[in-house]
């Protein structure tokens, strides 16, 4: 609190001192958009009196996708005129009058929109270049201010590709097998279509099923949340967004995309999509089938290594519904989107692992199998609205889920012998529904103050998690034998609203302060009764059959491994935040202290109480920003402290798994989280290569670690949670990427990271002797390296890729590891013009070395290939793809920390061929 008073005097000196020197010229501005796309143009801009005298001139500057212009005129009362031009458009005038009659630290002219040309022939015409051709090589970036811009028809992307292929091309990207995508390091937070949003919150629907043919270039470039109610003080509080604008002949009208395919060893994939778009509305539906679960694309840069692919035969089907209405003015809005999916898993996997313990480390095996099946209802729905003076946001998002599973697995632990094999059966059953959203409006008065009301609200009810589970377990140092069959029915509710205001008061053009106060209302239970079955010889958990009796029940219910509890917590937050910018300079301050008093009812077979406790919370955040051009020096740091959950803090003995009983531990304390970032961006255009430097530093004091005490006799673990400090981690990366020779043929992207983490657990200790510390540090060097080529319709590209993971314990060294992944590539595309037809392929070698079994020290190259060919004049495209020709395609994972190491095997898609049928409709509306 003594922070937040501090920079609240401060800030308010300073506001003193501001406000004392009058200005006798007050700012101007406005924004200059195409009519038809809303996209900003960098016209030029006359000001001019009433009179129709040039005062002052200006160049637009585009920022975010949008256009802006600024004048310094005399504080008076007067009737002035902007004249906007730009080549290839119609003039326009703009008059508007001041009466400068209320303080505020700008006043704008109406936005202006410029109609293009009849023509292109009165484009030419009005730029000097009649009848004059030019000829030159896409540039695949380029940036307009601090707009990075990347020519969707720069990059040789194959025929019935999504977008998806295309962003795996473009330079200083990366995407995730979830839909995140990493633009020079730094995660989306959402991708949009000319502007507006589309299924928001989950990259793959547009990344997977929007057709590439309809992109004309994506824009990335941070923005002001939409219909944000405040201005954010920072880039930081702003959206990091992709913006896919889409080709002109298709922004209006209708298009429809459809693919088929059938294959060998029973893979198939069918998907459709539609769009019915205009200057202000906007419909898409589509739909996807499969049992590839594959996005990749052979004769592409895909990702195929063993660590990335994915993890069993997995089959999907999804439908979705997306609609958007918006006006000319960007002042309403309203999006909703429908998704609806159905999922099954077919997962078998093989583990070896190795858990580090003071007397000696403990070894072990497992192999199982899991089959779920899930479907999962979605609906998002927004409405924004934007007055003259009132603004409203609101969003409200519901999802109803429902799966049931199967799972076995059969695993035993050794040392120097073995000590326990272990079968596990279970069945599960469960159901769920959730939501979460907000309503906020904000007013202004005209005058440098802001204020706005918040609410946000969620809630979860999971009323259905029914687990069915048959044991048996065999002691090999006694001989004998534990079998259990268990049911447990267990309920979870929650629910969390809160409501705020937040007041922005705009001191001067450098010094905005803001400060915020909010009231949360939380709540959580859970309802978890245990029951011990008992089942015939041979029958398994999918016969079981909880008994209607309700004697009966209550005489196999399990007191001691069953409760119910239910939390409540109120808690009230004050953030203060202050921002300075100064020419190219900006500095953000913001500290958030939340206190917090919460109550439980808690009840088990040992423990009747209603408890109570109360915490302080203190968040900070700073962050300094330069630019220069287009060029961004970024630091940052924030911290965050966390509370464990209150039910975490109950005495607990769960032993429902036998060989894993598990404790609560009352005096488990909150852990705070620090981090330290900073970014060199360099992006100096003129076809020059553009680079990125980024450190960061994390600290975890008070780190939640697990103290395990290890029964030689039986192989049974007991676990508890527990504080331990001195875990860190820091990574200095570094990215270039640009193009080569005049002609720009040539095209490199590299990408290399040098990570170091120091890990720090409690060592496993035999028969509850105490806990040591272990500590490990892990240095994880990595590289990536592109070069790739295009010419007409010819693109190749070489990969190579690095990364080690190189660990030390410090105590005893002997289970120190030093392995590496490696991988060289080739990929190539051409079209033959005479017969139209496409061939791609792609190779990859990707090795392992320094694994403790051979089975893992592999080589296995991956080999790939397509052959496509259009029909009906671009209507239709028919291609054949071919994955993993040399069958050497499969699925690892290798995981290391301060406890254990972890190797797992599983098992994935089979290698196949299929025959694919893509049919493309685009339906313009007449004129």
């Amino acid at each position: 609190m003594k922070a937040c008073v501090a920079i609240f005097f401060f800030v308010l000196s300073v506001s003193i001192s501001v406000k004392a020197q009058k200005r006798s010229e007050v700012r101007v501005g406005g924004n200059v958009s195409d009519s038809f796309t809303n996209v900003g143009l960098p016209a030029f801009v006359t000001l001019l009196n009433k009179d129709s005298v040039a005062i002052d001139t200006a160049t637009c500057k585009v920022y975010q996708g949008n256009s802006f212009y600024t004048f310094y005129i005399p504080k008076s009362p007067g009737e002035y005129m902007v004249r906007v031009e730009y080549p290839g458009y119609n003039t326009a005038v703009q008059r508007h009058y001041f009466d400068f009659a209320k303080s505020a630290p700008g006043y704008g002219f109406p936005a202006v929109k410029l109609k293009r040309l009849a023509n292109a022939a009165d484009s030419m015409r009005s730029i000097g270049l009649d009848e004059v051709v030019v000829r030159a090589t896409r540039l695949q970036v380029a940036y307009r201010g601090d707009t990075i811009v990347y020519d969707a028809q720069a990059f040789n992307i194959p025929e019935g590709a999504m977008l998806d292929a295309l962003v795996r091309q473009l330079p200083g990207a990366e995407m995730k097998a979830n839909g995140d995508v990493y633009i020079n390091g730094k995660r989306l937070d959402y991708i949009t279509l000319n502007g507006n949003d589309f299924f928001k919150g989950n990259n793959k629907v547009i990344l997977e099923n929007l057709p590439y043919f309809v992109v004309k270039e994506l824009q990335v470039y941070h923005k002001d949340p939409p219909f944000a109610l405040t201005k954010p003080l920072t880039d930081d509080g702003k959206d990091f967004v992709l913006d896919v604008v889409m080709k002109r002949e298709y922004a209006i009208g209708g298009i429809v995309n459809a693919e088929a395919g059938l294959g060998t060893h029973d893979r198939w994939k069918t998907k459709m999509f539609g769009l019915r778009y205009d200057d202000y509305s906007r419909i898409a539906a589509y739909g996807n089938l499969n049992n590839v679960n594959e996005n990749r694309t052979p004769g592409s840069d895909g990702d195929w290594s063993p660590a990335k692919q994915t993890r069993g035969v997995v089959s999907t089907k999804q439908a979705g519904l997306n609609f958007n209405l918006n006006n000319a003015r960007k002042t309403f809005a309203v999006d909703q989107s429908v998704v609806a999916e159905w999922s099954d898993d077919d997962i078998r996997s093989q583990q070896n692992f190795e858990l580090f313990a003071s007397e000696g480390n403990i070894f072990g095996g497992k192999a199982s199998a899991s089959n779920r099946k899930d479907f999962m209802l979605t609906d998002n729905t927004r409405l924004n609205a934007k007055f003259r003076k009132l603004a409203i946001a609101s969003n409200l998002k519901l999802v109803y889920s429902s799966g049931k599973s199967t799972f076995s697995s059969s695993d035993s632990t050794y040392r120097s012998q073995l000590i326990n094999s272990d079968r596990y059966e279970s069945q599960s059953d469960r159901r769920r529904l959730y939501g979460n959203g907000y309503f906020g409006w904000s007013f202004n008065f005209n005058s440098p103050y802001k204020l706005a009301v918040n609410a946000n609200y969620s809630f979860s009810n999971q009323w259905r998690d029914k687990n069915y589970v048959k044991h048996d377990i065999r002691y090999q140092n006694t001989d004998l034998t534990d079998g259990r069959n268990d049911y447990r029915d267990n309920s979870i509710k929650s629910y969390k609203y809160s409501i705020g205001t937040e007041h922005q008061y705009i001191l001067s053009q450098r010094i905005t302060l803001s400060y915020s106060i909010e009231y949360e209302q939380s709540g959580s239970g859970r309802d978890n009764d245990f029951f011990r079955l008992y089942l015939s010889d041979g029958q398994n958990p999918s016969e079981m059959q909880v008994p209607s009796s309700v004697d009966y029940l209550q005489s196999i219910f399990d007191r001691n491994n069953s409760y119910d509890y239910f939390s409540l917590g109120k808690g009230i937050s004050n953030n203060i935040a202050f921002g300075y910018q100064w020419k190219n300079t900006s500095v953000h301050i913001s500290v958030r202290h939340t206190y917090t008093r919460e109550r439980i009812r808690y009840l088990n077979a040992n423990l009747d109480t209603l408890a109570h406790r109360r915490y302080d919370a203190l968040n900070q955040n700073l962050s300094l920003r330069h630019k220069w051009g287009r060029n961004t020096l970024e630091m940052k740091y924030y911290s965050v402290c966390s509370y464990p959950a209150f039910s975490a803090l109950m005495p607990l003995n769960d032993n429902t798994n036998v060989l894993n009983r598990r404790l609560n531990n009352p005096l488990l304390r909150s852990q705070q989280k620090n981090t330290i970032e900073m970014k060199l961006d360099m992006k100096p255009g003129g076809g020059k290569p553009s680079w990125w430097l980024k450190y960061n530093l994390v600290t975890l004091n008070r780190a939640w670690g697990s103290r395990i005490s290890y029964d030689t006799t039986t192989g049974a673990y007991t676990s508890v949670e527990d504080n331990v400090n001195g875990n860190w981690k820091t990574a200095l990366s570094f990215g270039m990427n640009g193009s080569v020779g005049n002609r720009r043929y040539w095209h490199y992207d590299v990408n290399a990271e040098a990570g170091y983490t120091h890990s720090v657990d409690y060592d496993i200790a035999y028969n509850g002797a105490d806990n040591e510390l272990s500590r490990v540090n892990t240095f994880k060097p990595k590289a990536v390296a592109k070069l790739n080529y295009r010419k007409d319709v010819f693109s190749a590209g070489m990969t190579a890729k690095f990364s080690g993971n190189f660990s030390h314990e410090e105590e005893y060294g002997l289970r120190d590891m030093n392995v590496c992944d490696y991988q060289f590539g080739f990929n190539a595309q051409y079209t033959i013009p005479l017969v139209k037809l496409t061939v791609g392929t792609d190779i990859n070698l990707y090795s392992q070395r320094g694994y403790d079994r051979a089975q893992m020290n592999t080589n296995d190259w991956v080999w790939n290939a397509f052959v496509s060919r259009p029909l009906l004049n671009g209507a239709m495209t028919a291609k054949v793809e071919l994955y993993d020709i040399l069958h050497q395609l499969s699925a690892r994972s290798y995981s290391v920390n301060a406890q254990s190491r972890v190797e797992t095997y599983y098992n994935s898609i089979p290698h196949y061929a299929m025959l694919c049928i893509g049919y493309r409709l685009a339906k313009k509306p007449k004129r």
